[in-house]
This record gives structure tokens, C-alpha cells and sequence, in this order.
């Protein structure tokens, strides 16, 4: 019986160990992903002025490297859109705010 509740005991703890390790070693992942993706695409994300994370899950305001009121234009690349097979007739259209 001594055994048995020994067994027990191990078991309960090495299982509890190994989540609190897999939690501790999933949030560093998280971390190092978030730091990536904020090196990456950190100077296209400078002119939103607000930045979220993940590691306090709070908001924090970022200093914005543009004078607020100045106008910034970025082009991108358009693609043209294909359909496949006869779905119809495409219109493209703008959307006009009066």
C-alpha cells in the first residue's frame, strides 16, 4: 500500500512539474515570436501609434514618428484579381463618402 501511494504521489508530482514547465517554456516561445514579429515589421507598425502585447496583456501608447495631422502614402503592390471558370461578371468598384 506504501508503495502504491508513493506511485501516486510521483506521479502527481512529476505531472505537475512538467505543465509548469511546459507553461514557463510556452510563454518564452510566445515572447521570442513576439519580439520577432516586432523587429519585423516594427517600422510598418510605427505609424498606428498604439501597440498591443501579450506578455502584460495591456495597451501601451507608442510615440508616433510622424506630427499628428500629417498625411502619410504608402503604395502596395495590387494584384489582379482571377477568377476561375465562368462565376459571373466582376465589377470593380470605390466605395464614395459624401
Amino acid at each position: 500500500m506504501e508503495t502504491f501511494l508513493t506511485f501516486i504521489f510521483v506521479t502527481v508530482l512529476v505531472l505537475y512539474l512538467a505543465g509548469q514547465l511546459g507553461k514557463w517554456l510556452l510563454r518564452r516561445w510566445i515572447l521570442r515570436k513576439q519580439r520577432e514579429f516586432a523587429e519585423k515589421f516594427g517600422e510598418q507598425a510605427a505609424g498606428f501609434g498604439q501597440a498591443y502585447t501579450w506578455s502584460t496583456g495591456t495597451r501601451r501608447q507608442r510615440q508616433s514618428a510622424t506630427a499628428e495631422g500629417e498625411i502619410r502614402v504608402q503604395r502596395t503592390r495590387r494584384e489582379e484579381k482571377k477568377a476561375r471558370g465562368q462565376i459571373g461578371e466582376y465589377v470593380d468598384f470605390e466605395e464614395v463618402k459624401e
